[in-house]
């Protein structure tokens, strides 16, 4: 459903959905994570499986360092650079930036659809449930 008015944050024309079977589910696929409630239960998930596994940042440290190590004592230099590298963004001091051409389909929502997604994803920030959501509007 096309909004009503323009919406102001939407800049520039939409982009069409991209088509083929692959690009497809990787647009469904971002589309799932950007839901909150998706998200949330995959950070619970992978919580859960490092635990089982026993992974820790520590952990990981040491095997990559070992890697590196390994690697440098072999003359394998490309395999340390990655190991390095894979110890940098473990840490957080490299951040990897994708482009994105899928625009969220928030630019598609009226103001009050708009309005309604905000405090659902509010509510769910603050794990409260929002009366409003789902509540039935007399017309």
């Amino acid at each position: 459903m096309l909004p009503a008015t323009p919406r102001k944050h939407c800049a520039g024309p939409i982009p069409r959905r991209a088509s083929g079977k692959k690009t497809a589910l990787n647009v469904e696929a971002s589309r799932m994570l950007a839901e909150p409630k998706v998200s949330l239960r995959l950070e619970e998930l992978q919580a859960e499986a490092a635990v089982k596994h026993g992974t820790t940042i520590d952990s990981l440290t040491r095997e990559l360092e070992a890697a590196r190590d390994g690697a440098m004592s072999t003359g394998q230099f490309s395999a340390a650079v990655s190991a390095t590298m894979g110890n940098a963004k473990l840490h957080g001091l490299l951040v990897e930036r994708v482009r994105s051409n899928v625009t969220n389909d928030l630019c598609l929502l009226t103001d009050a659809e708009l309005a309604a997604k905000i405090r659902e994803l509010e509510a769910i920030r603050s794990h409260t449930p929002d009366p409003s959501v789902g509540e039935k509007k007399p017309h």
